[in-house]
């Protein structure tokens, strides 16, 4: 998520889907281009958002849930719950 701050992301759960939102910090670029025959000022504003809505499997612990944000990139680990992974089964011979 290039051109994003911390403060302009917003993760969430609810009822199993993951939703992330962000919108870069408004980064305004002015380019001045003065032309012979025409004089004019030319500007642009570039903005971006970003909105993903995942459905996540029932099996995900979102009490212990983490997400971290650094140099652009946003991690977020959902661990599994105990309950909920497989387990083996042992087998008795009859």
């Amino acid at each position: 998520m290039p051109g994003t701050t911390k403060d302009g992301i917003d993760v969430s759960v609810d009822d199993n889907v993951l939703t992330i939102k962000a919108k870069s910090a408004s980064s305004t670029t002015t380019d001045e281009t003065t032309d012979k025959s025409n004089s004019y000022l030319l500007r642009e504003r570039r903005t971006a958002s970003y909105y993903r809505a995942l459905r996540l499997p029932e099996t995900v612990d979102y009490e212990n849930a983490e997400s971290t944000f650094k140099d652009g990139v946003l991690t977020i680990k959902l661990p599994k719950l105990e309950s909920k992974k497989a387990r083996k089964l042992e087998i008795s011979a009859v």
